[in-house]
């Protein structure tokens, strides 16, 4: 069995943060998508971007199929 895919999303909007910029952390495994309690918050989503980048993920954009909450996804 291999390690799942560690995924954050990224929101804005989202109903339990409504004025900030939100990442949840989700597992992408061979049973599916599981979500976590792992939650980062801030009013700049530039923040959440650095810290991404210097974990050496990469951002994938929003499709159109997403929640209007959705800003991007980082793997």
């Amino acid at each position: 069995m291999s390690a799942p895919l560690h995924m954050w999303t990224v929101y804005e909007g989202a109903k339990d943060v409504p004025t900030r910029y939100c990442a949840r952390l989700w597992l992408v495994g061979s049973n599916g998508v599981a979500s976590t309690d792992a939650l980062i918050h801030t009013d700049a989503i530039e923040d959440l971007r650095d810290q991404f980048r210097a974990e050496g993920l990469a951002p994938l954009k929003r499709v159109a199929e997403d929640d209007p909450v959705i800003v991007e996804v980082w793997l």
